[in-house]
């Protein structure tokens, strides 16, 4: 039977004979409760007054209450401290939980920095520079670095240098893991990470290094003055206004996810020439016994993979290495207007120190100067054009083949001969 919303009349009359023959008709809960209990007069009471507001009316007025009481709770759920990152990647789905122990003015006051890197990219001097702006800067370098070691965390697994990815052992290697660490360290909440994690701030030259070693701080799991060495991260962070995270074990998918749900957060790809990152891995002892055409692909693989995903989203700063060394107040200009980083006079006297000094000069600076242990304190030309004095042709060739993918995408010179690779008068890369 088909009932119209303005003939309410008969709609109550309806609802009347119904009540009089004993049939209920409406099947909620609380009435047939009211009807079982033999509460004739009350239910009859209800349903009169239920009637007069008209059949559809009640029918349709309830449902509209209930989807506006929705919207609500949905609007306070969204303002409320739990801060979901859901990260999705061949239909899996991982969640962390946020903590945010800013107050809300103070955390969009705040800029968070991640850089995403390679081993020997120039990833440390790269941190240096963004921690010389005018503004208090926290830094924290590999926090993820006694979780993974010599390998990566990827959407595909955990990789390492040889090239092929497992599935993570424990909960330690899983994706949300990896991204709570860092979601932590941007709200300065210390006290909820590991002591692996709390680790890196001593093995690292991070902010509050000095005073940690010398606090013994985080030396022994089982130590009295772990909550101290905790309380002083979490000081020192809390008074910043630039939190900054160097990571070389996430991908710039990971890095994506992490962008999406965190506040103020800007990324940067670090890249650098394949060549030029394999020549320094060399020298610092970080080659492992493996092929250099496995070693070289592990690297260009995941290179490449990250470069295709900004370029796909935008969704980042990509700094070229080579670029940097060549122009660096104009690319650390840029770098600084990206971050929201303002480029002082102070800014600008710091990086010609560490990018244009000769080795006579150093020994003409001043002696509190040299004692400090700077990562960059020569000419940045000079060092991203090492590669190409030191490498056989051979070496070359094998990375050049492993890593063509990556060489046509950064614009860089492939090498045939002897001569050409040597004479460093001829660019490897185009104009910035």
């Amino acid at each position: 039977m088909e009932i119209l919303c303005t003939n309410t009349t008969s709609v109550n009359a309806v609802l009347r004979r119904n009540i009089t023959s004993g049939v209920s008709p409406y099947p909620h809960a609380e009435i047939n409760s009211l009807r079982r209990r033999k509460s004739p007069s009350l239910y009859n009471t209800m349903i009169l007054r239920l009637g007069r507001l008209g059949y559809c009316s009640r029918y349709l007025l309830l449902p509209a209450l209930l989807s506006i009481l929705c919207v609500v709770y949905l609007g306070l759920l969204k303002d409320s401290v739990i801060t979901p990152i859901i990260y999705s990647s061949v239909d899996n789905i991982a969640r962390i939980e946020g903590q945010q122990d800013r107050a809300p003015a103070e955390k969009n006051r705040v800029k968070n920095i991640l850089v995403v890197a390679y081993q020997r990219s120039g990833s440390t001097f790269t941190s240096e520079i963004l921690q010389h702006g005018d503004e208090k800067s926290f830094f924290s370098m590999e926090p993820l670095w006694q979780t993974y070691r010599t390998c990566n965390i990827r959407s595909e697994g955990i990789c390492c240098l040889n090239n092929k990815c497992r599935s993570p052992l424990h909960k330690y290697e899983e994706i949300e893991y990896a991204l709570s660490v860092l979601q932590k360290i941007y709200t300065c909440d210390f006290n909820a990470l590991s002591y692996k994690i709390l680790k890196s701030f001593v093995a690292f030259p991070s902010t509050g290094q000095g005073y940690l070693r010398s606090a013994g701080c985080f030396q022994h799991k089982r130590e009295k003055n772990v909550s101290h060495c905790v309380q002083h991260l979490t000081d020192l962070c809390r008074s910043s206004s630039v939190v900054i995270i160097k990571v070389l074990r996430i991908d710039m998918e990971l890095a994506r996810v992490l962008k999406t749900y965190l506040n103020n957060l800007s990324i940067i790809h670090l890249v650098r020439d394949p060549r030029a990152i394999m020549n320094s891995r060399a020298k610092g002892h970080f080659l492992s016994n493996d092929p250099l055409s496995s070693q070289s692909m592990a690297l260009c693989s995941v290179m490449y993979k990250n470069i295709m995903n900004v370029q796909r989203y935008d969704s980042c700063f990509t700094l070229q290495f080579e670029h940097l060394a060549k122009e660096p107040e104009l690319v650390v200009r840029r770098l600084y207007s990206y971050c929201g980083l303002n480029f002082t006079m102070e800014t600008s006297r710091w990086l010609k120190l560490h990018t244009n000094t000769s080795q006579r000069d150093l020994f003409q600076l001043p002696v509190n100067i040299k004692d400090r242990k700077i990562t960059f304190l020569k000419n940045s030309m000079h060092v991203s054009q090492d590669w190409r004095r030191r490498m056989s042709l051979k070496d070359i060739g094998i990375i050049q083949n492993s890593c063509h993918e990556v060489l046509g995408v950064l614009g860089s010179r492939v090498f045939a001969g002897e001569l050409e690779l040597r004479n460093v008068s001829i660019s490897v890369f185009s104009a910035i």
